[in-house]
């Protein structure tokens, strides 16, 4: 109890026009460029397509909340690519 989870994650973009600019390069360019320089597509192509259905950064915060933890705070990073959370254990089981 009283100990703090921090997670930085992947996250979702939201401003216009750097969510486009963002989802046109990961979804189209990256997995090119993991097929010409690591000869794997199906693996950079696999992440774009695994990020539409992880949680937003607000999504990720309520499942925190909703698992016990207190004083939950997300911080976009890099426009929103990425999000740090922290939150605190409560007294209870989380």
């Amino acid at each position: 109890p009283g100990g703090q989870v921090v997670c930085l994650e992947l996250s979702k973009p939201v401003w216009q026009p750097f969510k486009s600019i963002y989802y046109f390069y990961f979804e189209r360019i990256l997995p090119n460029l993991g097929k010409l320089f690591a000869k794997r597509y199906e693996q950079y192509k696999w992440l774009p397509e695994s990020l539409k259905a992880f949680p937003d950064q607000n999504q990720l915060a309520a499942v925190y909340r909703e698992i016990g933890l207190r004083d939950v705070r997300a911080y976009p990073l890099t426009g929103g690519i990425a999000a740090l959370h922290i939150g605190t254990k409560g007294t209870e089981e989380a």
